[in-house]
């Protein structure tokens, strides 16, 4: 009885769930919201895309970079990281930064040769 109680609470979560259409054809890393509305993914393949409005439409971002991006962050719609690293030497990794929501992403002038970090959060 409590068997069949958990399955259709589960499969009633479950049937909740909806598909979304991705603007990439790249493999998504990482998903971040800052709120219920305003969110991003970052691909290996450099791509970063954004929704405004919650999930329903995405949208490609230049992250003018097209080695992979493993992380983002946003403290507001407006103001966001993201860490990506090359493929070939000179290993480590870059930040990106946008002020605009991801209009405009900037790599940061900062470079941790050697490092690869994988996490970005404050």
């Amino acid at each position: 009885m409590i068997l069949f109680f958990s399955m259709l609470s589960f499969a009633q979560r479950t049937s909740e769930w909806e598909r979304l259409i991705s603007p990439t054809n790249e493999t998504l890393r990482k998903l971040y919201f800052v709120d219920k509305n305003n969110g991003w993914a970052v691909s290996l393949g450099g791509k970063i895309i954004n929704t405004i409005d919650a999930g329903e439409t995405w949208h490609i971002q230049n992250s003018t970079v097209t080695t992979p991006i493993v992380d983002i962050f946003f403290i507001n719609p407006n103001r966001g990281w993201a860490l990506t690293y090359p493929s070939e030497p000179p290993f480590g990794t870059s930040i990106l930064k946008t002020t605009n929501g991801g209009l405009d992403w900037i790599k940061d002038s900062v470079f941790f040769e050697n490092e690869i970090f994988t996490t970005i959060f404050f």
